[in-house]
Order: structure tokens, then sequence, then C-alpha cells
């Protein structure tokens, strides 16, 4: 379908849910700097083979959405890497003391048994969250991705690809209310995916809450 809209009709390009765009190329920098004196971060390179494998659920992706330049606040994406079920949260801001009540209670709700691992770019609005999240969680693990290497959580990037579906760049995340960014999240977890045969990821997800009832 891509290639076919790229080479005969590229007037059906602009509704395409990817369209190809280059990606601009990040310096090559630090982004940001977590706080001096912070516990040392956990590298992806220690995370074990099982979290790539997605066969066992719990273990988790996180990333920011911003708004357009601009604007205000943002949105907080998680996306759990077994099931693929994806979650949303307004942000007013994207500073650290902002997403971590957020993290915290979305993973303290959560059974033990489905709050495993988390998986985190280097940005400043995780400096609060990595030590914190384990000190809280007896046994949830925190790793980091290489900087600059997003393909590292791509499960999330894909989810963030996926909102944009909705909330395409340019959005003021501020004029976003709570029952439109639901509504996003309801189609997205409820579109039927290959790789789990054909089933939707939310109802796959539920059915393991039920089960730990």
């Amino acid at each position: 379908i891509y290639n076919f809209t790229k080479k005969a009709r590229v007037d059906l390009r602009e509704h395409l849910p990817e369209r190809g765009e280059p990606r601009r190329q990040r310096v090559a920098q630090r982004r940001s700097r977590f706080q001096e004196g912070a516990p040392p971060k956990r590298s992806i390179d220690e995370r074990p083979a099982e979290v790539e494998e997605k066969n066992s659920p719990g273990h988790y992706e996180a990333d920011t959405v911003h708004s357009r330049r601009g604007g205000s606040g943002g949105v907080l994406t998680i996306r759990e890497r077994a099931t693929r079920t994806r979650w949303y949260f307004l942000l007013p801001n994207l500073e650290a003391n902002t997403v971590l009540p957020i993290l915290m209670l979305f993973f303290q709700r959560l059974p033990t048994h489905l709050r495993k691992s988390l998986t985190l770019d280097n940005g400043s609005e995780w400096s609060e969250a990595y030590h914190k999240l384990e000190k809280i969680l007896p046994g949830f693990q925190v790793y980091f991705c290489h900087p600059y290497k997003s393909y590292e959580r791509g499960a999330v990037e894909h989810a963030n690809r996926e909102l944009r579906r909705f909330f395409p760049k340019g959005t003021d995340f501020a004029t976003v209310t709570e029952e439109q960014l639901r509504h996003a999240e309801r189609l997205i977890n409820n579109w039927p995916m290959k790789c789990l045969g054909w089933k939707r990821s939310g109802p796959i997800f539920e059915e393991l809450l039920k089960k730990a009832a």
C-alpha cells in the first residue's frame, strides 16, 4: 500500500497513518542530565531475555509525547510488551515531579506478577522515577536505553505513532480533554492485531486482571 501510494497515488499520502517523512537527525550530545548523586541507572544490556521475547506479561515501556512548540503539557505513554496494551495520560508539563506520581499510581494498582520491569529513555522527566519506583515496588526493575537509540523501546514508539493518528504533530495537548484521550485509547486497544492472532490487546490485559483478582 505504501509503495503504491508513493509511486502512483501521491495525492493519498496525507491519509496514511505513517507518511514516511524523514526523521530529523539528533545532535550527538546528551539531551538531559539526571540529578547528581542519584543511584546509578540500570542499562538495557542487563534486561532479561524474557522481556525481549514478549511472552511474559508485566514488562513495560514508557515515553512522553510533546505538545506543539509553544504549547504546554503532553502525554505519558505506557505500553505492556506481551499483550501490546497501551495507556495514555495527559500531563500539564513534562517535569519529573509531574510524571512520577502518575507512574507510581499506575504500577501500584497492578498485581505484583503484572509489574516486573519498565524500560525508559534518558529524558529528564524520568530522573525522579527510576530509583523511587524500585524502592516502593519490591522486585520491580527499571532499565534505560542507550542514548538516542529509540529502536530499543520500539513498542512504546509505535504506541506514540498510533496516538498521533488522533492527535497529529502540531497538537497542543492543553486543549485535549480526558474524554478525547480515553476515546482514542479505547479505539487503539481494540484494534485486532496479527501478532496476537487477531485478538485485541485491551481485552487480553483485562482478562489477566480478572484472573489475578
